[in-house]
């Protein structure tokens, strides 16, 4: 029951970002211009992955202190990795084991992946597997991913764990009338975007 008089007081929630080194240096060293080429021919699917992390990094409730935070969210570049080290993409699991900082307390795998196929090839599946396994890392109840279907066989999880995200379009590419069929031509495009 509400007390009269008096404002409920909320706490927003506090996440903060667990980022793993040996992923994102690919972004910022020797491969940046692979990586930034890769996101530009990448399907919008392959590209979530960045701008779920770019978009989370913007949120006021991110905390640059883990001892504040509330959940965690585990940003990776799966996709990326893979597509420029084909044979080599699972070596990064065992590295978000060392990144765990708190199992007791959710955390949030911002990798979506959108069928089977793609989710063993990059390594999303075989993570998933790794923090849950044998009691794992994270407990189960507290271990969520984000997905465009809820799929549990995308991603080893009871589908109520799989938070569903939209699919993007990009704003910046341009399909010309001829190259749609004809019920969509002269139709008004909306702009679709996230964050």
């Amino acid at each position: 029951t509400a007390m009269r008089g008096t404002p409920r007081q909320q706490r927003s929630v506090k996440f903060y970002i667990i980022v793993i080194p040996e992923t994102t240096t690919i972004l910022r060293h020797s491969q940046t211009d692979a990586s930034s080429q890769y996101y530009q021919k990448a399907l919008n699917e392959e590209s979530a992955e960045l701008w779920l992390h770019r978009g989370f990094e913007r949120l006021p409730q991110r905390t640059q202190n883990p001892l504040e935070a509330d959940v965690f969210v585990v940003a990776g570049y799966l996709h990326l990795y893979n597509a420029l080290h084909p044979r080599h993409s699972k070596e990064f699991v065992p590295l978000y084991r060392k990144a765990i900082i708190d199992p007791s307390k959710p955390h949030l795998l911002l990798i979506p992946t959108w069928n089977p196929k793609v989710s063993r090839d990059v390594g999303v599946y075989a993570l998933v597997n790794m923090m849950k396994a044998g009691g794992g890392i994270v407990q189960e109840t507290n271990l969520w991913t984000v997905g465009f279907e809820r799929n549990p066989q995308w991603q080893n999880l009871n589908p109520a764990r799989i938070l569903p995200i939209p699919y993007v379009v990009q704003q910046n590419v341009a399909i010309s009338d001829d190259a749609m069929p004809m019920e969509h031509q002269r139709k008004q495009r909306l702009e679709n975007s996230v964050f």
